[in-house]
């Protein structure tokens, strides 16, 4: 059992938007397959390559993979929130800067599960738009760029956590 203090950490307003942003991020991957539904091919490219170039298919119904991805993610995320005092941190956390600690990872998760949900409603974005199979994405640069985002989000928020010691 941790050993970290245990203390609430109310959400802000900011958070409370940024809640509401990310079930709009999880609607829309919902929402988007759903509209196009009916107009999709039985069979729908499920894979791209490195090249972007599709290479794997599947039935129409595997739109909704990477949403109840998403919905799943988000709740888990939803969750852990709730008890940061049992994460692991890079310094001793006390009574003193249990507040700030918690906050900055709080801010780490929210910020990662914006990256991750905008990713990831961009893949569904892309699959709706190439179900044919005959058209490409560019995954590789969007993966870079998410890859990156990622990076820096956690060292920024590592760098943020040394002030508070």
């Amino acid at each position: 059992m941790s050993k970290n203090p245990k203390i609430d950490i109310e959400r802000t307003q900011c958070d409370q938007i940024w809640y509401l942003i990310h079930w709009a991020l999880v609607s829309c991957m919902f929402l988007i397959p759903a509209l196009y539904y009916d107009s999709l091919p039985d069979t729908i490219t499920t894979h791209f390559n490195g090249k972007g170039e599709a290479d794997g298919f599947g039935s129409k119904r595997i739109i909704f993979l990477i949403p109840v991805i998403s919905l799943i993610l988000h709740l888990f995320l939803n969750l852990i929130r709730r008890y940061p005092h049992t994460f692991n941190y890079a310094i001793k956390i006390t009574p003193e800067n249990a507040y700030h600690q918690y906050r900055i990872v709080l801010k780490m998760i929210d910020r990662l599960r914006t990256i991750i949900l905008v990713f990831f409603l961009y893949i569904t974005i892309m699959m709706v738009h190439n179900a044919d199979g005959n058209g490409s994405i560019s995954i590789g640069f969007a993966t870079i760029v998410f890859m990156i985002a990622i990076f820096a989000t956690i060292i920024t928020m590592v760098i943020a956590s040394t002030k508070y010691k």
